[in-house]
């Protein structure tokens, strides 16, 4: 009984630090999404040339 409750408790305890380990990592991947100047670049159309 004592291992199995050792068992769960690990378990769970990884389940949190994975969790709390993918808030920064989200994070640093959301601010680098939205400060990649390439994005912007790509979606905006190329101005007329008037000759």
């Amino acid at each position: 009984m004592k291992d199995a409750a050792t068992s769960i408790t690990m378990g769970v305890g990884s389940l949190f630090f994975y969790f709390v380990w993918k808030i920064p990592i989200v994070a640093i991947y959301t601010a680098l999404y939205e400060l990649t100047p390439l994005r912007g670049a790509a979606t905006k159309p190329a101005p007329a040339v008037r000759r």
